[in-house]
């Protein structure tokens, strides 16, 4: 029987494989992980100034995990202080959406 930490990364896996391709490989750094949720910076291939996009998956126990990718406008000269808290304030937004349902 899987671990409780092996459990929450096979659920991270699940949700990562089934992105895009492309969406995939651009996983770059994980910058909040919860019991319920993980949030990973996504790199931009358009610009050298910004990182426009985090990955959200949540991983909710009993349910299949689901993966959101939001955006995100940080410069690449941000500090991981500045990062995190844009990412905080986007995946915030994300769950106090009207059309969120836990």
């Amino acid at each position: 029987m899987p671990t409780r930490d092996e459990n929450h990364e096979m659920k991270l896996s699940q949700a990562i494989d089934a992105l895009e391709p492309d969406q995939a490989q651009d996983v770059r750094t994980k910058i909040i992980d919860t019991s319920l949720y993980s949030v990973f910076l996504l790199s931009s291939s358009d610009s050298m100034n910004e990182a426009c996009q985090v990955l959200l998956v949540e991983h909710v126990p009993a349910k299949e995990p689901k993966a959101f990718v939001l955006p995100l406008e940080i410069k690449t000269s941000a500090t991981k202080t500045e990062i995190l808290k844009k990412a905080a304030a986007v995946v915030e937004l994300h769950f106090t959406e009207p059309h969120h349902a836990v």
